[in-house]
């Protein structure tokens, strides 16, 4: 429906809703369309959450470099969201930065204690530290 909609301009085309929740229904069938979606969305209103989400997109795709800079933004824009600093973890993990990321999911715990899942992602980033 949003796709229709966008297309045939029945919502306005700056209306950053729109883009960002297209992007999330995109994510899983088509990524890299949802990647677009985010950017467009961003470059109308930069916000840490579509940063972090187009980090994790990025990511999934591989795309690490990219990846770590859009997670980037988000901390910049949202230094105290425990989620944004695991999303960071994870691409970290994933460009096998493994010490930087086993830092970032201490700082999310630090952030947030009672998301125990933090302390399951450290444990799984500590033995690739000596890698």
């Amino acid at each position: 429906c949003y796709v229709l909609a966008l297309e045939n301009g029945l919502v306005q085309p700056d209306l950053v809703d729109a883009f960002n929740n297209l992007a999330l229904l995109e994510h899983q069938t088509h990524p890299r369309r949802a990647a677009t979606l985010t950017k467009r969305a961003l470059r109308l209103e930069p916000d840490a959450l579509p940063f972090t989400r187009l980090g994790t997109l990025l990511r999934d795709e591989r795309r690490n470099g990219e990846a770590l800079e859009a997670h980037k933004r988000a901390l910049a824009l949202q230094p105290d969201s425990a989620d944004a600093w695991r999303e960071n973890a994870h691409s970290l993990r994933a460009a096998k930065r493994t010490a930087k990321a086993a830092q970032g999911y201490d700082h999310a715990h630090r952030l947030a204690p009672e998301q125990t899942e933090f302390l399951c992602d450290r444990l799984l980033a500590s033995p690739f530290i000596c890698d």
